[in-house]
């Protein structure tokens, strides 16, 4: 596999969220460029956003991947997740696992059966080769449909009758939640790479007691090796079913010897 291989299949993971598969139109508007006052709140009230409180969870998933250069549709996925700890995943097409992969507070770790390559790497490695500041909370959230975590950081909001606007801001991010209020729950998430300026857009919908089953996402880079042009990704995975377990789920991941590492 070639590092842009690789690159495009690191981006099919990093947005792991779900959504109908017609719905893969551009938003008209963004988070990022609406104004008005914000007010700083050490925490978010619980009448206004309420995060999800499970250990394990499970779905069965349908995912589809539209880009320039690809075009994977309605492949099956399976994901489990431990709150706050890891996601793993395992995609298929015609009955055979091609590819596997866990996300964790550590790292990113991926095997590519089809081409028989696999990938282990930090966040930080995967943030300078995607101009995107990575970590676990901010991914896990974008699966989940929450709002991310960093203790000690404030939160700014910005209310009308119906909404919330969310902002959460460091010095390599700013990460945007439309809260809706009669769902206590996001409806629309933007984050942007203050450095690189790439940007991840995403929409949940149809919502349960547990995540959301629907989400679309769409991420737009600059490719390290052309940095002047600019190329978009939307991902969409609807989810067919949705499980709690208060019992350990397993996280199988085992490189074969004859598999080649990325990069």
């Amino acid at each position: 596999m070639t590092e842009r291989a690789a690159y495009l299949l690191m981006l099919v993971f990093l947005v792991m969220t779900g959504c109908k598969r017609q719905k893969i139109t551009r938003l008209d508007d963004t988070l990022t460029s609406r104004q008005g006052e914000f007010a700083v709140v050490d925490a978010l009230p619980d009448s206004l956003y309420q995060p999800l409180s499970f250990t394990y969870l499970s779905t069965r998933s349908k995912i589809s991947i539209k880009s320039k250069n690809q075009n994977i549709d309605n492949a099956s996925v399976s994901f489990r997740v431990r709150k706050d700890s890891a996601i793993w995943m395992s995609a298929s097409t015609m009955g055979m696992e091609v590819i596997r992969a866990v996300l964790s507070r550590e790292g990113v770790r991926m095997m590519d059966r089809f081409n028989k390559v696999y990938l282990e790497a930090s966040y930080r490695n995967l943030a300078e080769r995607l101009g995107f500041a990575l970590d676990y909370p901010l991914l896990e959230s974008m699966f989940l449909g929450e709002i991310p975590v960093y203790p000690g950081q404030k939160y700014e909001l910005r209310s009308d009758t119906s909404q919330t606007l969310t902002k959460q801001s460091d010095a390599y991010v700013t990460i945007y939640n439309l809260i809706a209020h009669s769902l206590k729950k996001p409806v629309r998430m933007e984050a942007l790479d203050l450095i690189s300026g790439n940007q991840a857009k995403s929409e949940y919908s149809d919502f349960t007691d547990t995540i959301p089953k629907n989400v679309w996402l769409e991420l737009t880079v600059k490719p390290r090796a052309q940095p002047e042009k600019t190329e978009q990704i939307v991902i969409s995975v609807v989810h067919s079913g949705i499980n709690l377990a208060d019992s350990t789920l397993s996280f199988p991941f085992q490189v074969p010897n004859n598999f080649k590492k990325a990069f």
